[in-house]
């Protein structure tokens, strides 16, 4: 696969794509019980390249440096070691609407390094590939609104749950594997700490088949299908294309 080949699926949801994931082996205890302690997901902050022109949050909800506001909610992860999909609303018929996109795609190697250096703690074998999960959202994401608000938390839900399994599965294949909690930019599992971050409106996303839209108070990312009706999930591996849970996620 060449750093311009991009292998994409649709799918109804997420549940059905980690449905059609082969049984196999537990994952290794290592990975369990990262997983255990991984941090509760929270709600993406927003950065904002100019407070006083955002219409939807006021200047105190600045706190942080460079101008990013956060959200104090918390929602609990799901119990640990079980997919469980609360909150997803979709039909799962044959016939039902695609709004879930899985791509694989191996990392343009001038971006690899700024990709590993988001993991401090691993020194992967081989050529890097890159799964985004992209959901489409019910509501436009450029808004800020309660229902934006709670949506948004329903989808980090339902992807935190996803990329675990998913992790799981290749990291049984004796693959390494992790991926981005979107709520912090950074790495899920384990405990090495990293300065590096890669949110959902980070520019090296382009290359994976987004856009990233200023819209001059902040930036949002586009989808070539769905417009800013998206939320995306990003997880990356050391697995070949040809591998047999790569193989799965993609199939059609």
């Amino acid at each position: 696969m060449s750093h311009q080949s991009r292998i994409v699926a649709y799918l109804p949801s997420l549940r059905v794509l980690v449905r059609r994931l082969r049984p196999a082996p537990a994952a290794p205890q290592s990975l369990g019980s990262l997983l255990t302690s991984a941090p509760q997901p929270t709600m993406p902050s927003f950065h904002l390249q100019t407070p006083l022109d955002n219409p939807f949050v006021s200047n105190d909800q600045f706190p942080l440096p460079g101008n990013v506001a956060s959200i104090s909610d918390q929602a609990s992860i799901l119990d640990q070691g079980t997919t469980i999909f609360a909150h997803e609303k979709t039909d799962q018929s044959s016939s039902s609407p695609r709004v879930l996109e899985c791509s694989v795609q191996k990392s343009p190697d001038f971006l690899q390094q700024s990709f590993l250096d988001l993991f401090p703690d691993a020194r992967p074998i081989g050529d890097l590939m890159v799964i985004t999960l992209c959901q489409k959202t019910l509501n436009d994401m450029t808004a800020w609104t309660a229902a934006v608000q709670e949506e948004r938390q329903e989808l980090l839900e339902n992807f935190i749950e996803s990329a675990k399994c998913i992790c799981g599965k290749l990291a049984a294949g004796g693959y390494w594997a992790n991926f981005i909690d979107p709520s912090s930019g950074r790495a899920f599992i384990g405990d090495a700490y990293s300065p590096n971050t890669l949110f959902e409106t980070d520019d090296r996303l382009r290359h994976f088949g987004f856009d990233i839209v200023d819209l001059g108070c902040c930036k949002c990312i586009s989808h070539h299908l769905w417009g800013m009706h998206a939320f995306v999930g990003v997880l990356f591996t050391n697995a070949p294309p040809q591998s047999p849970v790569l193989r799965e996620l993609v199939q059609q």
